[in-house]
């Protein structure tokens, strides 16, 4: 718990700092970099923190794809959304870090199906899907104490995109009334529960030789490849 309470504490530090900084520039394409790093630096979800490495190639290069569907019934927050984070940045991070192209499509209102894709050699294309279904996982675990650090971080982001950041991640006895970012550096209020349709390409699925259930904590993924 203190080391948690260490943790709110360095984020609300690094907060009240960004905002003299921000306020100290004029230039807005400087505002808008020094707010992109903070962002990364401050709010990266905790299975981004180390991007592995991948095995020595073996065999051909070849494309591989993946499909994952996600049970959403009686989940205490919307799937779809988790995964997509603010802006995208969540599954950007889950591209980044395992070289996959992750594309998620609503099944209804009690599914959410994902494909995953890449290219490499074949013994680094399954470990590539196999680190992207680990972080998709991660992302989806229900929080047993209760404490959603993922959702206070992605709120937390999302606010300071939107230029109106209050410290959700400080406990109640150190939140401050006017900890606020005002200068906003992009004017754009693209939802974060949103990714572009231009940029959803559909996959043909051309592995559905077989159904996987995998399980963990409190979710189902039923994956097929």
């Amino acid at each position: 718990m203190n080391s948690q309470r260490n943790s709110y504490e360095e984020v609300f530090k690094r907060n009240e700092r960004l905002l003299e900084v921000l306020q100290s520039q004029e230039s807005e394409e400087v505002k808008k970099a020094i707010l992109q790093r903070h962002i990364r630096n401050t709010f990266m979800l905790p299975m981004f923190a180390n991007v592995p490495t991948p095995p020595p190639p073996t065999g051909e290069i070849t494309e591989k794809r993946f499909i994952v569907f996600i049970p959403t019934n009686g989940c205490p927050f919307d799937v779809y959304l988790r995964i997509i984070g603010p802006r995208g940045s969540t599954v950007k991070s889950i591209q980044r870090t395992t070289g996959c192209k992750v594309v998620l499509y609503r099944e209804g209102p009690e599914m959410v199906r994902i494909h995953i894709y890449t290219m490499d050699y074949e013994n680094v294309a399954d470990w590539r899907i196999g680190e992207a279904k680990k972080r998709i996982t991660e992302l989806i675990k229900i929080p047993l104490d209760g404490q959603d650090t993922i959702k206070k971080l992605q709120l937390a982001e999302l606010a300071v995109h939107n230029g109106t950041f209050s410290n959700r991640l400080a406990p109640p006895n150190m939140r401050r009334n006017n900890s606020r970012f005002v200068g906003n550096t992009s004017q754009a209020r693209q939802n974060h529960n949103q990714v572009p349709t231009r940029n959803m390409r559909r996959l043909t699925d051309h592995c559905c030789n077989g159904i996987h259930i995998h399980t963990c904590p409190h979710r189902m993924l039923i994956t097929r490849q």
